[in-house]
């Protein structure tokens, strides 16, 4: 089967770790690892995390903001794993049951189309306030965003890939390297290397 490495990072989040956690849990496709981070909170995140067997915890002693977080967490699953795709995970996101596998079924088209290349996918995202009552139904509408300005000419300007709904093959993970200091958010370089 195939191996999916999702990649939590955490900093203060107790409030709603739980709920993602749990959502992460009962998907419909479960091959898959959880590997967390916490990022030096100040609060219960990092017990939380410990609570659930199913997580492999990335020691961390400092902290590197979420761009450098995820950094770690992704160079440490590709030094680490022999995962062949990779999901960001944000901490106070809960995911439909279904995420991984249509996901992962987008992965399987988009690899049958264009083979051996690195590749990302990414999707919209509905818009909850802390209850979870939906705010808008399309992120992309939220914020005037159009998702096929996918070139780099205009990711260079506008992000159009948000990390917590993007997969990744081990292609482009590879290619991604170190994100560099100067990256505004890790989502942004990784969409900026898959479009290149």
């Amino acid at each position: 089967m195939t191996k999916i490495i999702i990649l939590l990072s955490t900093y203060s989040g107790a409030k709603y770790l739980k709920n993602q956690i749990d959502s992460l849990l009962s998907q419909t496709y479960d091959d898959f690892r959880i590997i967390a981070r916490d990022d030096g909170s100040g609060d219960e995140s990092f017990s939380i995390l410990k609570s659930y067997d199913k997580i492999e915890i990335v020691e961390s002693q400092q902290n590197l903001g979420a761009k450098g977080s995820f950094a770690e967490l992704l160079g440490y699953a590709v030094k680490h794993t022999d995962g062949e795709f990779f999901m960001f995970c944000d901490q106070d996101d809960v995911w439909k049951n279904d995420k991984i596998k249509k996901t992962l079924a987008k992965m399987r088209e988009m690899e049958n189309e264009y083979e051996d290349i690195p590749l990302l996918v990414h999707s919209d995202v509905v818009v909850v306030n802390n209850n979870l009552e939906v705010m808008a139904g399309s992120f992309w509408k939220f914020q005037n965003i159009d998702p096929s300005r996918d070139a780099l000419s205009y990711l260079l300007f506008q992000n159009t890939v948000t990390g917590c709904t993007m997969m990744i093959n081990r292609k482009l993970a590879n290619l991604v390297g170190k994100i560099p200091t100067e990256a505004i958010m890790h989502d942004w370089w990784i969409a900026m290397v898959a479009s290149c």
